[in-house]
C-alpha cells in the first residue's frame, strides 16, 4: 500500500525541485522589492543623497530591480512575478518530471522572444517615465537599430511576432479549422 501511494524520485528529480523551489523563494523575495521599489534608493542607476535603502528587501533587491526597469523599462514588472510563478506552476503540476535539456532551452527561447517584442513594443507605443525608457536600454537600443531599417509598422509588427510566437499562429489555424468545420 505504501508503495502506491510513494514514488521514487532518482537524485535527478530532487535537484531539480530544489532548484524550482529556490527560484521561487528568489522570485518572492523580488515581488518584495518590486513592491517597495523607489528610484531614490542607491541602486545600479541612481546615487541618491539617501544613505539607507528604503526597499524592504535591502540594497540587492533595490539593485535588481533597478536593473530590470533600465534594461526592460516596463516589461521589469513582469520578471519578479515570472520568477515567481512559472516555479510554481511545474511543481504544482508535476511538469518537473517531463522537462528535458532541450525543452527547457526552447521555453527559454521563446521567453527571451516574448520580452524582445515587449521592450520594443513599449519603446514605441508607450511613453517613458522620469526615470526610466518605455522599453528600457535593450529595447531603445533594438529601436534605434532597426527602425531605420523597418520603419515604425515594420518595428511593431517585428515586436508583435516575437510577443506572439508560433503560439499565436497555431491559434489562428485552430480558429480558421473551427470557422470551417461543417
Amino acid at each position: 500500500m505504501i508503495k502506491r501511494i510513494t514514488k521514487r524520485f532518482t537524485p535527478k528529480q530532487y535537484l531539480a525541485e530544489l532548484l524550482l523551489g529556490l527560484t521561487a523563494l528568489l522570485g518572492l523575495y523580488l515581488i518584495v522589492a518590486w513592491s517597495s521599489y523607489t528610484p531614490l534608493d542607491n541602486s545600479w542607476s541612481t546615487a541618491s543623497f539617501q544613505t539607507e535603502t528604503i526597499n524592504k528587501a535591502g540594497a540587492f533587491g533595490a539593485w535588481l530591480i533597478d536593473a530590470f526597469f533600465v534594461f526592460l523599462g516596463y516589461v521589469g514588472h513582469l520578471i519578479p512575478f515570472v520568477i515567481f510563478i512559472v516555479p510554481i506552476y511545474l511543481l504544482k503540476t508535476k511538469a518537473v518530471h517531463s522537462l528535458s535539456a532541450t525543452r527547457i532551452a526552447l521555453r527559454s527561447f521563446g521567453f527571451i522572444a516574448l520580452i524582445v517584442g515587449l521592450t520594443m513594443m513599449a519603446t514605441l507605443l508607450l511613453s517613458n517615465t522620469n526615470y526610466y525608457l518605455a522599453g528600457g536600454v535593450f529595447g531603445g537600443s533594438l529601436v534605434v537599430n532597426l527602425y531605420p531599417t523597418l520603419g515604425k509598422f515594420g518595428c511593431i509588427l517585428v515586436g508583435f511576432i516575437f510577443c506572439s510566437g508560433a503560439s499565436l499562429i497555431r491559434l489562428i489555424v485552430k480558429f480558421y479549422h473551427w470557422l470551417t468545420m461543417k
